[in-house]
Order: C-alpha cells, then structure tokens, then sequence
C-alpha cells in the first residue's frame, strides 16, 4: 500500500495553507513554489516506485524540473534545520496515512501513556523496567 499523490498534495497544501489548484500552477512565486518544491520531494521519496516521468505527467511539468525540485530541497534540508523539521513533519503526516484512522487513535494513546509513564520514572531501574514492559507489549 502507498500513499496517494492526491493524499501528499492534500497533506502539503494543508500545511502551507495553500490552495490546492495553485500548487501545480506555473505560478513562480516563493509561496507556491516551496509547497510545490515539497511535493515534489515527497512524492518521489515516499513513492519508491514512481518516476519522474510519471510525476511530470501528473503535474504537468517537465521532468527536469522535478529532479531540480527534488535536489533543492535536499540542499535546503541540509542547511536549514526548520525546513528539515517540516519536510519530517508532513512525511510523518503522510506515511500516518498509511494507518487505518481507529489504529492511528491507539497508537497516540499508547505514545502519550508511555511518555507520561517516561517523565514519572526516578531511577534507571524505574525506567528500564517501563521500557521492557511496554516492548513486551508491542
């Protein structure tokens, strides 16, 4: 199972609180172009299987400006450390997709249990004896 472009341009748009029919624009203004720069990364990165070929064909634009998107933003991934943190938080938000919605619900729960039962934990031992119960667990 995959997540859907239609999926990565919601979760992307929603983000930037960009208007969907902008995203694929020929629009080179910084605000559409950083949305659709992410996309770009996303969608190829996420998506194993999927070409810059088909990408441009879903986009409508030329493959050699997905490869110039995709290497920009891992340039401004390594270089500015909150731009990295959102590209992480909206693939996070993606791959949560995945994840059937009643499953997600659980998930947190279980996350926000273990770190509240984490930050009570005064000795190692406290903490170790947390962290195996919960591995047996899972």
């Amino acid at each position: 199972m995959k997540v859907s472009l239609e999926d990565i341009k919601t979760v992307v748009c929603d983000y930037y609180g960009l208007e969907k029919e902008l995203l694929f624009s020929k629009n080179r203004r910084r605000y559409i172009m950083i949305p659709r720069q992410a996309f770009v990364y996303l969608a190829y990165n996420i998506n194993q299987d999927l070409g810059y070929c088909d990408l441009s064909r879903y986009m409508g634009f030329n493959h050699a400006t997905l490869i110039h998107s995709n290497k920009r933003v891992q340039g401004f991934m390594d270089v500015d450390k909150t731009y990295k943190a959102e590209i992480k938080d909206m693939w996070s938000t993606c791959l949560d997709l995945l994840i059937p919605k009643d499953q997600r619900n659980i998930n947190r729960m279980l996350v926000l249990n273990l770190t509240d039962k984490l930050l009570h934990c005064k000795t190692n031992d406290e903490l170790r004896e947390v962290l195996t119960e919960t591995l047996e667990r899972v």
